[in-house]
């Protein structure tokens, strides 16, 4: 975990919490040494943590996805709040509090806590539930959010599972006067990782914008609250997808799956970059406590074709080793 802390504290700070998906120990330069740096992909963070932040080594997650949202939302242990990874229209019709996969409805989350006293806004992947509305990024607390339910969407087409045979495409919106499908953000159907033509936007680009506007459009004046932005990366979970030219950067590496996860990692770095920069430029840094880690280790299940690398440490997502839970 990179923790960035404000260097002038006399009221409360702006918070920017960000955690990317399915990192691996070993994606980042600080973590390799020798010929393993020659391919390092993380040039902002690795002098970034060298001379401007905290780095905590010994930072535990749990090892799937949804149950470290979980925990993260509401505040609790996975084991209190959610330890499955089950899609997320599940239900158990004899529990009307905890029948539903994600956060039971009963529990607080921490965007509610912050409310009263920041504004509060989330960017990206949710996975702590939605069979009821109750569920939704806005009934707990989030006043606006741009982002996805599932643990995962195609980064071209946005496309997560089908209903009637139909795929649905996964990227909500919801804020002070809209809540349903962001469809105007959709690109045209034939867009993929092998069709990237003009008109196609990469999702994270969509996602990076929103939290753009977030900081750019923050309230100000005498009354203004800080603002808590929760951002929630699709990047690096499958599908192994990336814009070509952030490809072309890695062709020295052969193997076609940690190609594409260095690329990856590399487009992380350049938006943290840019995130960072622009909390400068607006004036804002030095008021911002900024939190940036990983809901579990790489993955590296099914011979290598997820791309992660967790080394030295044993073990990656799904696993309970050190590789997986770091």
């Amino acid at each position: 975990m990179f923790l960035w802390l404000p260097a002038v504290l006399s009221a409360l700070p702006n918070i920017v919490h960000v955690v990317v998906d399915d990192l691996g120990w070993a994606e980042l330069g600080i973590h390799r040494s020798g010929a393993a740096l020659n391919d390092t992909s993380t040039p902002f963070l690795d002098k970034s943590l060298a001379t401007e932040s905290l780095l905590l080594e010994r930072m535990y997650t749990h090892k799937i996805c949804s149950p470290t949202r979980c925990a993260l939302q509401s505040g609790r242990a996975p084991i209190h709040v959610n330890v499955q990874n089950v899609l997320p229209e599940v239900h158990n019709p004899k529990d009307p509090i905890g029948g539903y996969q994600g956060i039971p409805l009963g529990m607080t989350g921490m965007a509610s806590r912050l409310r009263p006293t920041h504004s509060t806004h989330m960017v990206g992947k949710w996975d702590a539930g939605m069979a009821t509305p109750e569920h939704s990024p806005s009934a707990r607390g989030y006043e606006s959010w741009l982002g996805y339910w599932h643990h995962a969407n195609d980064y071209w087409n946005l496309e997560q599972e089908s209903c009637n045979g139909h795929p649905v495409r996964d990227l909500w919106r919801s804020n002070a006067t809209f809540g349903g499908p962001a469809k105007d953000l959709q690109n045209p159907p034939e867009c993929s990782q092998s069709n990237q033509s003009a008109g196609c936007v990469y999702e994270e680009i969509l996602l990076t914008l929103e939290v753009t506007r977030v900081i750019k459009e923050r309230e100000t004046g005498p009354t203004a609250r800080p603002f808590f932005l929760f951002w929630a990366m699709h990047l690096v979970h499958m599908p192994l997808e990336v814009p070509f030219r952030y490809l072309q950067k890695f062709n020295f590496i052969d193997d076609t799956y940690r190609r594409s996860m260095h690329a990856m990692v590399n487009y992380v770095d350049n938006q943290l970059d840019t995130i960072v920069t622009l909390l400068k430029s607006e004036g804002v840094w030095n008021s911002t406590l900024m939190v940036v880690h990983s809901d579990n280790g790489g993955e590296i299940m099914v011979a290598g074709v997820c791309g992660g690398n967790n080394y030295p440490l044993r073990g990656g997502k799904f696993s309970n080793w050190e590789g997986e839970l770091s």
